[in-house]
């Protein structure tokens, strides 16, 4: 119903293995919080946070610990971040339930086509979805909109008109995620004020997008639930600390709960964070770990049969499309929130000067040649800004720059022709991608073997035999 928040960016890929607890001071303990995932079988990316609600006492500690699958995070929360979603989760909740229904193939409306569809055909499309969870997600956020909002009821009989339903959504959403901050500025590029760490006792960040807090408010403090806003910034992938951000708990907490989600990625991504008295029970970090594999071995299970179809066949059925879709692919969409951040096949074998084609799939991806040892996709700068690496978006090499097309719905899946790689340099066809996916296509002249990489994604690669 509402297309992502952000793009979602990419870093490189780790496995994130969990332990039992550990103190977090004599008498104290730390929870541990799994932020993404991927499969061990091969690179993925899961945004969402690892379990959904976790409990800790007054003096105790949560750790945020980020799974290297290409995707940078930040933890952003604090009370009035707590109070704004808890406001509007109804519309996080439909979003999320009505893409997921509409990408299993569900006859939704399409929001971008309403046609002459009436809210009457939405509720008949919501209540005869036969994934259960989702359909009773669904009515259930719409209702509690109907009710705040005025939409109108979700009624089979009702003649309302669906594209007067989607001006108004859209109307009423913008207002609640524009009070939200993200980590992307209107330039697509790191915005400051979210991107470095920030902590207030009152008030948001900055308006202005490049400035960020002052050097006091970047000193973390014991998390009290009295702070307005308490953000990680973008979470460092090396060094001391890397990909961990540690949220110790006040000794005087204000008792309750707390949501902290992720500024690049959205809300969907998100953990409650319940505080409770120093001598209460809570669930052991086993118990935490238990939770963490049922959400995780969910997703394994939705994409191994996805990597699979793609290998043995080469060919993969996307919901609502007529016919599979055939490859080789740059990457595979999984359900909402995750892909496989793979080349399938691995290893190819083409002539020099014929084409090699790819569907892109999943996320933005480069197809990128001769790629430096070292390059870092997020750059921490002396300074404290933090920003995308200028060399990961444009294309390279001599590569031909993608221009997205005007009208995507009458011409169907892009495609583009980035030209041709003469086997010496830095070659990259920049950071490209669209909806369900786009056709790429480029050819090498020289023969010999080529190593290649998706900059975004590290753990992405893949070889290419060139012969005479």
């Amino acid at each position: 119903m509402r297309a992502g928040m952000v793009r979602a960016m990419a870093l490189a890929a780790g496995v994130f293995l969990l332990s039992g607890a550990c103190g977090g001071g004599e008498g104290f303990a730390t929870r541990r919080v799994q932020v993404d995932h991927s499969s061990d079988q091969f690179a993925t990316f899961a945004l969402f946070n690892f379990p959904a609600k976790v409990t800790v006492r007054r003096g105790d500690a949560v750790e945020f610990k980020q799974t290297w699958t290409g995707e940078p995070h930040t933890v952003t929360g604090g009370a009035s971040v707590t109070k704004t979603l808890r406001e509007g989760s109804a519309w996080v909740d439909f979003f999320d339930a009505y893409d997921s229904l509409l990408g299993s193939g569900e006859p939704l409306p399409n929001p971008d086509k309403p046609g002459n569809a009436t809210v009457g055909d939405l509720a008949k499309a919501m209540h005869g979805a036969k994934d259960e969870a989702l359909r009773k997600k669904g009515v259930e956020a719409y209702e509690a909109l109907s009710a705040r909002y005025g939409l109108p009821a979700l009624d089979d009989a009702s003649t309302a008109s669906f594209a007067d339903l989607v001006e108004t959504v859209g109307k009423k959403s913008d207002e609640f995620f524009s009070a939200m901050p993200s980590a992307f500025g209107d330039d697509d590029q790191l915005a400051q004020n979210v991107a470095q760490a920030c902590y207030l006792k009152e008030g948001g960040p900055p308006e202005d997008q490049t400035k960020s807090c002052k050097d006091k408010e970047q000193v973390q403090p014991r998390f009290d639930g009295r702070q307005s806003y308490y953000n990680s910034g973008v979470i460092p992938y090396q060094g001391t600390g890397g990909n961990t951000f540690k949220v110790r708990i006040a000794d005087d907490a204000k008792l309750g709960s707390y949501l902290f989600y992720c500024a690049v990625h959205g809300l969907s991504q998100r953990t409650e964070v319940e505080i409770v008295g120093a001598d209460a029970d809570i669930p052991s970090q086993s118990e935490v770990n238990r939770q963490i594999r049922a959400g995780t071995s969910a997703i394994n299970k939705d994409l191994e049969v996805l990597y699979d179809d793609a290998k043995d066949d080469l060919k993969v059925k996307l919901p609502k499309a007529d016919e599979p879709i055939e490859g080789p692919f740059a990457g595979l969409a999984g359900k909402e929130h995750t892909a496989i951040n793979e080349f399938v096949p691995k290893e190819r074998a083409v002539k020099a000067g014929e084409p090699i084609t790819w569907k892109m799939m999943g996320s933005y991806h480069t197809i990128s040649f001769d790629v430096p040892r070292y390059f870092p996709i997020m750059e921490f700068l002396k300074k404290g800004t933090v920003r995308i690496n200028p060399k990961l978006s444009p294309p390279a090499g001599g590569a031909v720059e993608y221009v997205e097309p005007k009208d995507e719905e009458e011409q169907g899946p892009p495609k583009h022709d980035g030209g041709t790689y003469d086997g010496t340099g830095f070659w990259s066809s920049g950071l490209i991608g669209a909806e369900p996916y786009l056709e790429y296509t480029m050819r090498i002249t020289k023969p010999g073997t080529y190593n290649y990489a998706c900059l975004l994604h590290p753990a992405m690669v893949g070889r290419i035999k060139v012969t005479q």
